[in-house]
């Protein structure tokens, strides 16, 4: 499996395919967006990339891509709760 395929597949699940913009299709590799953009996006298509191991089968390369997105999903609900924590707190 090649990180074009992995990121194709990513980018068709997020909105617009918006991934795509920080893709460089002829050289396979991410790169960064020079007008501004999605930071999320991007942020997708270089972590991505930079744990992509080439020499690894589709099972152990898709598995680490899983984990990867899942752990910076992890993340944002983390601070998503302490931003509704936050709030909850100044209603009082």
């Amino acid at each position: 499996m090649t990180l074009g395929e992995i990121i194709s597949r990513a980018a068709s699940a997020y909105p617009d395919a918006y991934i795509l913009t920080y893709w460089d299709q002829k050289n396979q590799c991410a790169v960064p967006n020079r007008v501004g953009g999605d930071k999320l996006a991007e942020f997708i298509a270089f972590e991505l990339e930079e744990t992509y191991d080439p020499d690894a089968d589709d099972k152990e390369q898709l598995d680490t891509a899983i984990e990867k997105m899942r752990s910076a999903a992890a993340d944002l609900q983390s601070v998503v709760a302490a931003l509704e924590n936050m709030a909850a707190e100044r209603k009082d």
